[in-house]
């Protein structure tokens, strides 16, 4: 896997995590990602989905712990976009157990993020 591959997994199961904790502010550890062990990586993730505004958080620790993690208003609409995978949303096809995640898969949410955003950002013009 190559580095942007791991980033759109380490998007996919940060998005996965706090799909699961719903609108509840957690802490959340980069070691909770278990599909890379860069942290450096893990860590320029965590902010660019918060500079991308799909999650938010208090405080950053100094081992990259986000203190008060949320799901933001964009997070979720990311989660229920249908254009996902044949009519069905992220939301629809990942467990909200937060294991069982394929990596494909998460490479493929992280896919569609990124692309997403950028759709979003080049329509703005």
């Amino acid at each position: 896997m190559n580095k942007l591959e791991e980033s759109y997994a380490i998007i996919g199961e940060t998005l996965s995590l706090l799909a699961e904790g719903g609108l509840l502010s957690r802490d959340l550890h980069p070691d909770q990602i278990k599909c890379s062990l860069d942290r450096d990586l893990k860590s320029d993730v965590f902010h660019w989905m918060k500079n991308e505004g799909i999650l938010s958080y208090k405080a950053s620790m100094l081992d990259s712990t986000l203190c008060g993690a949320q799901i933001t208003s964009v997070g979720i609409a990311l989660l229920q976009d249908r254009t996902f995978f044949d009519n069905e949303s992220i939301a629809d096809v990942i467990p909200l157990e937060g294991s069982g995640i394929s990596e494909d898969l998460l490479i493929k949410i992280g896919s569609f993020v990124g692309s997403t955003l950028g759709g979003f950002t080049k329509s703005l013009g």
